[in-house]
């Protein structure tokens, strides 16, 4: 440490001598000293304000930012539309092999198609948060799931819960996932709370691309719940 270090190198934070009296002499420390006028003894440093320790990872860099509702709306439309494409590839092999067709014609039901397109949806928002943390649409916009626990890090048990939690967020038109609009500024949905995880929007990704696509599958999804 030199005795120009006014500022913590890790945090920030600015610095203040830690004593009154230099350790070695005895001597009356001047305001702001960091060493002794007297027998030239360096003087022990400490943070003046403590570092918040909830999260080291809750926006600690510049170029992220809380990931708002019109983002992660376009984000899920992209997921839900690609899990209809994959449902619907699923429908095309069964329907292909006449002896599936028959021994899994109960799944045409409308009442069970609802608990496997939940199912679905649950399992591939559990694989890709677990595995990468985010999932195919939330990339596409520079979107990222963080836990407020594990410095930030998904595990599969939170994956799977934030998931699962989906359906309390469904409840009442939705009011578990408009709640991303109004609560600031972390823009929590329910499942967010629960799980205790955030989004985070990365602010050095083009997401032009995402934006078009996003636009896409919110006419896909749309004409998909129409019909």
């Amino acid at each position: 440490m030199t005795t120009d270090d006014k500022f913590c190198k890790k945090c920030g934070s600015p610095l203040i001598a830690s004593e009154a009296l230099c350790k070695n002499c005895e001597t009356e420390l001047l305001d702001d000293a960091t060493f002794c006028h007297q027998c030239g003894e360096e003087i022990a440093l400490i943070p003046l304000i403590e570092p918040d320790t909830h999260n080291d990872d809750i926006l600690t860099s510049l170029n992220e930012s809380y990931a708002g509702f019109w983002l992660r709306f376009g984000a899920f439309a992209i997921d839900y539309s690609l899990i209809f494409i994959m449902f619907f590839m699923i429908g095309i092999l069964i329907g292909s092999f006449d002896f599936l067709y028959e021994n899994l014609f109960f799944l045409f039901d409308e009442s069970i198609e609802a608990i496997v397109g939940l199912s679905g949806i649950i399992l591939y928002h559990s694989f890709f948060l677990s595995i990468i943390s985010s999932t195919p649409g939330k990339k596409l916009l520079g979107l990222t799931v963080k836990s407020d626990l594990y410095k930030g890090k998904l595990i599969v048990s939170t994956s799977f819960l934030r998931s699962i939690s989906y359906l309390l967020s469904s409840l009442i038109i939705g009011l578990g996932f408009l709640s991303v609009a109004f609560n600031k500024p972390e823009h929590k949905a329910w499942h967010d709370s629960i799980a205790k995880t955030y989004v985070v929007r990365d602010l050095n990704k083009n997401i032009t691309l995402g934006v078009i696509v996003a636009i896409i599958a919110t006419i896909i999804s749309w004409g998909i719940l129409a019909g």
